[in-house]
């Protein structure tokens, strides 16, 4: 019972002064006076980040805060901006954006021609004629491993010595890089088959 009447006590005592301090804040304020003056206020809108200075708009990035626009100079120094205003002078920092890297995919076809391979004689000319007409296409090995930095034209043209064909053969290795260690595919054709060879380079 003793407790619960100290606590009491002790909640009227604070309540009482509080009382008291805000009665005395309430005597002694002040009402707050705004007085307008001239002078503009110079105030950044953004972060200042161009492609280049050429394209820089003063009212894009800062505006005044007053009842009139005074006039105002500024000019690029290094990395910053310096504005002129009133005889006062304001400097921001401000950045170029580095141009994007522009990625071009070209793609490389490099035609084959291989000579035509002389077939035996047969017995009959009529035969020969015949064979000679027939277009054949095989693919004696389909797949190749380099080491990194092989000589592009050596694997071209270890690639079309795989093929046994009497056409004309394009071989398209824009897949392949002889320079990373990767597996390629790259495609042999002509004007009537097709073929994949798969390249490994280690």
């Amino acid at each position: 019972m003793k407790k619960l009447i100290l606590i009491i006590f002790f909640l009227s005592l604070i309540i009482f002064f509080s009382f008291t301090y805000l009665k005395d804040i309430q005597k002694h304020k002040h009402s707050f006076i705004f007085e307008e003056v001239d002078r503009a206020f110079l105030y950044q809108k953004k972060e200042i980040l161009l492609n280049n200075v050429d394209e820089f708009s003063f009212d894009e990035f800062f505006s005044f805060i007053g009842n009139q626009k005074p006039d105002y100079r500024y000019y690029f120094k290094g990395d910053q901006i310096i504005v002129s205003l009133d005889e006062h002078m304001f400097t921001f920092p401000f950045q170029i954006r580095e141009p994007e890297k522009e990625i071009i995919e070209t793609v490389i076809i490099k035609e084959v021609y291989k000579e035509k391979q002389e077939k035996p004689a047969e017995n009959s000319s009529s035969s020969n004629q015949t064979e000679s007409n027939q277009k054949y296409f095989s693919v004696k090995k389909d797949y190749f491993k380099f080491s990194e930095g092989t000589d592009l034209s050596f694997i071209i043209n270890q690639l079309s010595g795989a093929v046994d064909t009497n056409e004309r053969i394009v071989v398209d290795y824009s897949m392949l890089n002889p320079n990373e260690k990767g597996t390629y595919d790259v495609y042999i054709s002509s004007d009537y088959h097709s073929a994949k060879i798969v390249v490994e380079i280690t």
